[in-house]
C-alpha cells in the first residue's frame, strides 16, 4: 500500500474543476476515529491517508491508508476502531478521491486536534460473520539479507497484503514499516520479499496479512516470528490463530483507475507501480538531454572491458536531433593531440582512479585513441523486474559497438568481473567480422569461457547487416527467467532451473560468482534479483568484446598492455570503414514497463 502515494503524485493538482469537500472528523471514546465526506453521485472512490502525532509530508502513505468505495448512510467513511487518542493528540491526513470519469483530486496538509471526543456505541462498527475461509498460516523464511512472508496460492484468492515491522508489535491494524499488495502468486505462493535488511537472532517479525477472497477481504492479525538464526527458518508454528474475518469492501487502489494491480517490478524508491504501466519513457524529442539522465564523463579503457574510449559530455559525440539520440565516435587526437597524460574534468568515476586520470608514469599505454559518450540512469531511475524496449540503428564501422545494457544498481555481489551480473539488449560487432550476428542475453562473468555462455544469437533474416536500419529490442526481466524479442519477435530465454547458482560452463566449472549469488543471492534469479539501471553507449575496441581468431584478425592483442597504442597504429586498416559507413549509434526511443 505505500506504493499507492507514489501512484498518487501522477494526478495531484492536474485538474482544479472539483473541490473536494472539508472532511468530518470524530475521535470516539474510548478508542477509535472516524472520517468521512458526503457521498457524491459522482465520486467513484475515497482514499485517506493519516497518521498520529506524526506530519504526513505530501503523499506520504501515513500509518493509516484505505480506500472506500460503498457510502454508509450518505457518507464515504474511513473507521478505525483501535487506536486511542487522548486529548491532545492530533491526526495528521489528507485525501484523494477518483471521480467516476477517472480524473483524480487530493486534499493535502491537513490535520485535526482530538479535544473533544464522541461515546462509540457497542457493536456500531461493521461486523461480519465468518463464512468458513481461513487464511493459510503464512510461512517466513529469513535470508543472510531478507526476508519473505508467503502464503500457497489458492483458487479464489486475487489479493495477498503484507504488513510488518521489526521489533516493534502492531497496536491496530497500521500500515508498518513494510506494506504491498501482491496479487500475482510465484512458484505456486503469494510472496512479500523484502531484500535489503539484514536481520539478527533475537529480531522479532511482527506482521499482519489481509487477504481478498472471492471478493471478501480477510485479515490475520498478531502474527510475530522470532529470528533464531539461519539463513533459511521454517515457517513459524503458533499453537492456536484467531478465525479471521472478513471486511468490506475490498481493496481498489486510487492511481487514476479502480483496475490497478500492484506489479511485480520494484522501483528505486521499493514502490510498485500498476501491472503494465509505463513508469520511464524517453523519446528523444526535446533540444537537450533530460534530467532523468546521467552523462558519463570518464576513461573507458578500465576493468572489466578496457573500451579504447573516452566517454565525454561534448556536442560533436552526444547530440540530440530530429527525435533521435545520437552517440558518435570521434578521434582523441582532434581535441588532446597525441598525449599520455590526461586529467577528466568533472570526472563521474572515482576520483583518483584510473577512470579519471591517466599518467605516463603510471600507464604503459597512451590515453584511449577514441571520444565517445555513454549515459546512464544510474542514481535517477532504478528498477528490478520489468519490461525494456529500445528502438534504435546500431553503429557500423570496424571494432565500434553499442552499449545498450542494464547494469547493477549496487553492485550487491562483487564490483569486479560484472559478477553483479550485466543484462545486454542488442549486441553487434560494427565490423569487419559477425555483423549479421545479434547478440541477447546476460553477462555472469566478465571473462571466458563464462562470458558468452548466457548470450544467444539471431542472425540477420536477410543476411544483411543489423546496423542497416532501425529495429526494435526488447527484453522482458521476470523473477523466473529473462526472454528477448527482436522486433516484437521471440528470440531466446535465459530460465535459471535451479538457479544461476548451480549453472556451469562447458568445462564443468561454476561461475566464480557462484559462492556469492548463493550465500547472499534472495532467489533463483541471483544476481539478478537486485536493482539495475539503464546505460546507452557507444564503444570501441576494448580486451573482451572481439577475439582473434582464424576468421577476425584483431589490430591489436588483448593481453598486451599496449593495445590502444596498437589499435591506432593500425589505423589505417580500420578507419575508412567509419567514413563509408555510419559509425553512430541513434536511438528512437527507450522505455520501460512494469510487468
Amino acid at each position: 500500500m505505500l506504493s499507492i502515494a507514489v501512484g498518487l503524485t501522477l494526478l495531484t493538482s492536474v485538474y482544479a474543476q472539483f473541490d473536494i469537500p472539508e472532511p468530518e472528523v470524530i475521535f470516539y471514546e474510548p478508542r477509535g476515529f472516524r472520517v468521512s465526506i458526503p457521498a457524491d453521485p459522482d465520486i467513484k472512490l475515497f482514499a485517506f491517508h493519516g497518521s498520529k502525532n506524526q506530519q504526513l509530508q505530501g503523499t506520504e502513505a501515513g500509518t493509516w491508508n484505505s480506500d472506500v468505495t460503498v457510502p454508509q448512510d450518505g457518507r464515504l467513511v474511513y473507521e478505525d476502531s483501535t487506536t486511542k487518542f487522548s486529548r491532545g493528540d492530533y491526526l495528521s491526513y489528507w485525501v484523494y478521491v477518483i471521480l467516476n470519469n477517472g480524473q483524480g483530486y487530493s486534499r493535502l496538509d491537513m490535520s485535526k486536534t482530538a479535544n473533544d471526543f464522541v461515546q462509540r456505541l457497542q457493536n456500531s462498527f461493521p461486523s461480519h460473520n465468518p463464512i468458513g475461509f481461513e487464511i493459510p498460516t503464512p510461512e517466513v523464511k529469513i535470508f543472510s539479507r531478507g526476508f519473505e512472508v508467503s502464503i500457497p496460492e489458492e483458487e479464489g484468492i486475487t489479493l495477498f497484503a503484507f504488513h510488518g515491522q521489526l521489533n516493534f508489535p502492531f497496536t491496530g491494524l497500521q500500515a508498518g514499516q513494510w506494506a504491498s499488495d501482491i496479487t500475482r502468486p510465484t512458484e505456486g505462493r503469494y510472496r512479500f520479499i523484502e531484500r535489503s535488511t539484514k536481520l539478527k537472532p533475537g529480531d522479532v517479525l511482527y506482521f499482519w496479512v489481509h487477504v481478498i477472497f472471492n471478493g471478501l477481504g480477510y485479515n490475520l492479525e498478531g502474527q510475530e516470528y522470532k529470528v533464531e538464526g539461519g539463513t533459511s527458518a521454517p515457517a513459524p508454528t503458533r499453537p492456536s490463530r484467531p478465525t479471521p474475518t472478513p471486511t468490506s469492501p475490498p481493496f481498489v487502489s486510487p492511481v487514476g483507475v479502480t483496475t490497478c494491480q500492484p506489479s511485480l517490478t520494484v522501483l528505486k524508491n521499493g514502490t510498485q507501480p500498476c501491472t503494465g504501466s509505463l513508469i520511464f519513457e524517453d523519446d528523444f524529442h526535446g533540444r537537450r538531454l533530460s534530467d532523468q539522465w546521467l552523462v558519463e564523463r570518464r576513461f573507458g579503457s578500465v576493468d572489466p572491458d578496457n573500451e579504447f574510449v573516452i566517454y565525454l559530455n561534448r556536442s560533436e559525440n552526444l547530440e540530440i536531433s530530429r527525435g533521435y539520440l545520437k552517440i558518435k565516435p570521434t578521434f582523441t587526437n582532434t581535441v588532446y593531440r597525441d598525449r599520455y597524460d590526461l586529467d577528466i574534468d568533472d570526472c563521474t568515476g572515482e576520483i583518483d582512479s584510473p577512470a579519471c586520470s591517466r599518467s605516463r608514469t603510471k600507464f604503459l599505454d597512451i590515453i584511449p585513441p577514441v571520444l565517445s559518450a555513454r549515459i546512464s540512469t544510474k542514481g535517477k531511475f532504478h528498477f528490478l523486474y520489468g519490461k525494456v524496449e529500445i528502438r534504435a540503428q546500431l553503429p557500423n564501422g570496424n571494432w565500434i559497438f553499442p552499449e545498450l545494457f542494464l547494469e547493477s544498481a549496487r553492485n550487491t555481489y562483487s564490483d569486479e568481473f560484472l559478477q553483479s551480473g550485466q543484462i545486454r539488449m542488442a549486441f553487434v560487432s560494427g565490423g569487419p567480422c559477425n555483423t549479421q550476428d545479434l547478440y541477447q542475453g546476460v553477462l555472469l562473468d566478465s571473462r571466458e569461457p563464462y562470458r558468452t555462455n548466457n548470450l544467444c544469437v539471431k542472425r540477420h533474416s536477410s543476411g544483411g547487416k543489423w546496423a542497416s536500419d532501425f529495429h526494435t529490442y526488447t527484453i522482458i526481466w521476470t523473477p523466473e527467467k529473462i526472454s528477448t524479442y527482436v522486433d516484437d519477435k521471440f528470440n531466446c530465454e535465459i530460465l535459471p532451473i535451479d538457479g544461476f547458482a548451480s549453472h556451469v560452463v562447458d568445462n564443468g566449472e561454476k561461475y566464480p560468482g557462484a559462492t556469492k549469488w548463493q550465500q547472499l543471492g534472495l532467489s533463483k534469479m541471483a544476481p539478478f534479483d537486485q536493482e539495475f539501471f539503464l546505460t546507452l553507449g557507444l564503444g570501441v575496441g576494448g580486451h573482451n568484446d572481439f577475439q582473434d581468431t582464424k576468421y577476425c584478425k584483431l589490430p591489436w592483442s588483448n593481453t598486451s598492455p599496449r593495445a590502444m597504442s596498437q589499435f591506432w597504429q593500425k589505423k589505417s586498416d580500420w578507419a575508412s570503414s567509419w567514413e563509408n559507413f555510419d559509425p553512430d549509434l541513434q536511438i528512437d526511443y527507450v522505455r520501460v514497463y512494469a510487468l
